[in-house]
């Protein structure tokens, strides 16, 4: 159960834990977690139960970092009585194992900081999309309805002074 660490591209992709820290996270695949839940995350353990691309797109691992961030910013004692804490006072409440888990503070919080990183991802995208839209549009213009011109084609001496 070595598990794997993040690539470069994951630490920079996911932004919602410093780099620094993302550096230092491991990933196990384990096939049953308890719970079914599809992922878990013990300080800077995150387990999972399937695989996840190596790309950095993967909104399950987001979440799980941000309870990495967590993790590192509260400490394993204050994390650990905090989520608990949330979660018996929720289920007192809502009597329901699962309604009390999504209503946990640090899954809220989790939940949220993945939807913003999924909106981030989609406008840096649709952005990388538009100036490639943009580039090809101005290639195009500057190679003309014909295309580019041939390669042994003599230069186009422009405007004739007749």
């Amino acid at each position: 159960m070595v598990g794997r660490r993040l690539s470069e591209t994951e630490v920079a992709a996911y932004d919602v834990v410093p780099a620094e820290i993302a550096r230092r996270v491991r990933i196990i695949r384990i096939p049953l977690i308890p719970g079914g839940y599809a992922g878990m995350t013990l300080v800077r353990t995150v387990l999972l139960a399937r695989d996840v691309e190596p790309d950095g797109s993967s909104p399950l691992l987001a979440h799980e970092l941000v309870h990495v961030r967590q993790w590192t910013e509260e400490g394993i004692l204050r994390f650990s009585s905090s989520y608990l804490g949330s979660f018996l006072r929720n289920l007192a409440r809502l009597r329901r194992w699962n309604a009390a888990y999504h209503q946990i503070d640090h899954e809220l919080e989790a939940k949220q900081e993945t939807t913003d990183w999924l909106r981030r991802r989609s406008r840096a995208n649709a952005e990388s999309e538009a100036r490639a839209a943009a580039a090809a549009a101005e290639s195009d213009r500057r190679q003309g309805p014909d295309g580019p011109p041939p390669a042994d084609a003599e230069p186009d001496p422009g405007p004739s002074a007749a």
